[in-house]
């Protein structure tokens, strides 16, 4: 049965987190924006077993026992589970401490670059509400990835990888010292006997069999993502000055490249629809640290393409609440002691 209040949830969250973004980006209120956030990571905390995702990792966290219980693969949540669970926390609060990273990352962002409001009004709302439900691991690799590409720090790039393996994108932005440093390590390696396999831990190796055939469940999966990536990459000829004959000329390069890419890739393979975003938010991490004077022309284009995806991701919980314990839907059953 449909969740009409869950839904609702979902749509004043979405708008409340445009507001937030003009208001800290433009520096009108921050402390309203925060008071929001917070607001919304609350609820999202009192999810119950909300979310499709929302069960494994429950049961994760269930399974933390001490500190040995914590992989060496994306280490950075089940550590966050293991303190928050040894200071006597329950789920709920470890989600209440998750979200506040968070928030305290994107506000970092947002009040530091200006040019991250188009980021901030296209996917930002979207990718912040299934970072709280379900994209746990890479909803933290998000933020980290941005700070990295716009600080070019290291440091960054390490915790990303470390929250989500699939950061490893971001290499392409490491100095090149630290790039030839890993060939070298990776060089011995090799020179000393050990193969590729034995390198890798199993866990990787495990996710790469599970991925590698998996399809996605329908044929027009990855469309809005393909969208935004044609979307960031308009407003990126934009912000670098491309006008004229040169901007319609690379537009319909990126429209034609793009719809083979999804048409070919994104819509036969279940990792590259991850893939695409990341592109996607190292894309706008580039625009974010030109920090140039803003286009008007590119801030509405966001902003209306933010109002589609938004809109589209309101239509995946529509469908996605026939699934076993209400799919995305918030707050039923509410069966969690805050404590």
């Amino acid at each position: 049965m449909f969740d009409f209040f869950g839904f609702l949830i979902y749509l004043i969250s979405l708008c409340l987190l445009f507001i937030s973004v003009f208001l800290i980006n433009y520096k009108l209120n921050k402390y309203i924006a925060i008071v929001i956030l917070l607001g919304i990571i609350f609820i999202a905390s009192l999810r119950g077993t909300a979310g499709i995702d929302t069960k494994q990792y429950i049961f994760r966290f269930e399974n933390i026992n001490s500190f040995s219980d914590i992989t060496l693969y994306e280490p950075i949540i089940p550590f966050l589970m293991w303190i928050v669970k040894s200071l006597g926390g329950s789920f709920p609060v470890f989600s209440l401490i998750y979200g506040i990273i968070l928030i305290i990352l994107y506000c970092y962002i947002f009040s530091n670059f200006k040019n991250s409001i188009y980021f901030g009004i296209s996917i930002f709302p979207v990718i912040f509400l299934d970072s709280l439900f379900n994209g746990i691991r890479i909803g933290l690799a998000y933020p980290l990835i941005i700070l990295y590409v716009t600080s070019s720090s290291f440091y960054y790039f390490l915790l990303s990888f470390l929250s989500h393996v699939s950061s490893l994108i971001g290499v392409i932005f490491l100095k090149r010292k630290i790039i030839y440093l890993f060939l070298f390590l990776f060089i011995i390696l090799i020179l000393s006997g050990s193969s590729i396999l034995n390198i890798v831990p199993d866990r990787y190796i495990n996710k790469y069999y599970q991925y590698k055939n998996l399809k996605p469940r329908f044929s027009y999966a990855g469309i809005s993502d393909s969208i935004a990536l044609i979307i960031t990459l308009i407003v990126y000829f934009r912000v670098s000055g491309v006008r004229g004959k040169k901007m319609i000329k690379n537009s319909t390069i990126v429209i034609i490249f793009i719809i083979i890419y999804w048409f070919f890739l994104v819509r036969n393979f279940v990792f590259l629809l991850r893939v695409t975003r990341l592109i996607i938010i190292i894309i706008f991490a580039v625009i974010a640290k030109r920090n140039r004077k803003l286009d008007k022309i590119s801030v509405l284009l966001s902003f209306i393409f933010g109002l589609f995806y938004s809109a589209n991701f309101l239509r995946q919980i529509i469908a996605s609440s026939s699934y076993a314990e209400r799919g995305f839907l918030p707050l039923f059953p509410l069966d969690w002691d805050i404590l």
